[in-house]
C-alpha cells in the first residue's frame, strides 16, 4: 500500500513493484521481485488501483480517497496522486494527513 501511495504513474508503480526485495540468494545477492517476474504481474493486478476514487462527502463536496497509508506505512505521509489531480481539479483542496502530523 506504501508503494502504490507514492507511486507518481504506472510506470513507476511497476519498477517500484519490480525492486522489492524478497530473499537474498547463498552469496548475499538481494533477489527482487523481477528477478522472480512476478513484479509485471503485480502491477497487472494492481493497474486499477493506481487511480484515485471520486466520491462524495456527507455535504455532496467531491474528494478522493486513495491509498490507506495510515495503517501500513511507518510514517505518515498522504498519497500524491489524488493531491496531484485535486490540485489541478479544485480551487483548493485539503489534505487529511494523518494522527502523528
Amino acid at each position: 500500500m506504501a508503494i502504490l501511495a507514492v507511486a507518481k504513474d504506472l510506470a513507476d508503480l511497476k519498477t517500484r513493484l519490480n525492486n522489492i526485495t524478497v530473499a537474498f540468494d547463498k552469496t548475499g545477492k538481494p533477489v527482487t521481485t523481477g528477478d522472480l517476474e512476478v513484479g509485471n504481474a503485480m502491477t497487472a493486478f494492481m493497474r486499477n488501483t493506481i487511480n484515485p476514487t471520486l466520491m462524495s462527502t456527507a455535504e455532496y463536496n467531491p474528494c478522493f480517497v486513495h491509498a490507506d497509508l495510515l495503517r501500513t506505512s511507518p510514517w505518515v505521509s498522504p498519497p500524491l496522486s489524488p493531491i496531484r489531480v485535486g490540485l489541478k481539479l479544485f480551487d483548493y483542496h485539503v489534505t487529511e494527513s494523518g494522527f502523528c502530523s
